[in-house]
């Protein structure tokens, strides 16, 4: 079951095309949005580097995050 928040705001979608993106995400999880990134245009390096570091942020702050699809990912704070 997807835990996509259907009742509060519509979640922020970002393409990242690299490391450089993160601030943006940063961003958004700060304000306790919901992002969805979409990763195909990174390289396979890059992918992992920030689905690492998302994760990290996010299970700090006791939030969640779920695969999606391929290179899709959604990340969640409460």
């Amino acid at each position: 079951m997807s835990k996509i928040k259907s009742n509060e705001l519509m979640p922020k979608v970002f393409l990242v095309n690299g490391e450089t993106d993160i601030h943006s995400l940063l961003e958004g999880l700060k304000k306790h949005h919901q992002i969805i990134i979409n990763l195909t245009n990174s390289s396979n390096i890059s992918k992992c580097r920030i689905v690492d570091f998302l994760s990290g942020y996010v299970y700090a702050l006791s939030g969640t995050r779920e695969k999606l699809e391929d290179n899709i990912y959604c990340f969640t704070i409460k």
